[in-house]
C-alpha cells in the first residue's frame, strides 16, 4: 500500500500487449524516473510498471494514483509531456485536462 511505503503518489505506467509496439514507452518511464531522482523525490514519488490495461490504442499511458483522490489516465505521453505531469500535475496540483483519457473521450 501507498502508506506502508511511505510515498505519497504513483506513477504507473502500464505495460503493453507484447505484440504491440514498446517504442514509446520506455523513454517515458526513463524521464518520469530520472526527474524524480534528479530532483530528490523519491519520498514522495514512486514509478511502477503495470500490466496491460486496455487502452493500447493511446499508448503510450501513464496513471497517476494519488491517496484520497481519483486516478489520473494520461495518454499518447512522450518525455516532454512526463515532465510536464511531473511539474504541473504532480507537484503543482494541477491536471493537464488535454493530455487525459477523459478529454480524449469527449472530443
Amino acid at each position: 500500500s501507498l502508506r506502508r511505503s511511505g510515498v505519497s503518489s504513483r506513477i504507473c505506467i502500464p505495460q503493453i500487449r507484447p505484440s504491440m509496439p514498446t517504442a514509446g514507452r520506455k523513454p517515458v518511464l526513463m524521464t518520469f524516473s530520472d526527474l524524480i531522482q534528479e530532483q530528490n523525490l523519491t519520498d514522495r514519488f514512486c514509478v511502477l510498471q503495470s500490466g496491460c490495461i486496455g487502452l493500447c490504442k493511446y499508448e503510450p499511458v501513464v496513471q497517476i494514483k494519488e491517496p484520497g483522490k481519483p486516478t489520473v489516465t494520461y495518454i499518447r505521453m512522450t518525455p516532454d509531456k512526463a515532465k510536464e505531469v511531473l511539474e504541473r500535475h504532480l507537484l503543482g496540483g494541477q491536471i493537464i485536462d488535454q493530455y487525459t483519457l477523459d478529454y480524449a473521450d469527449h472530443q
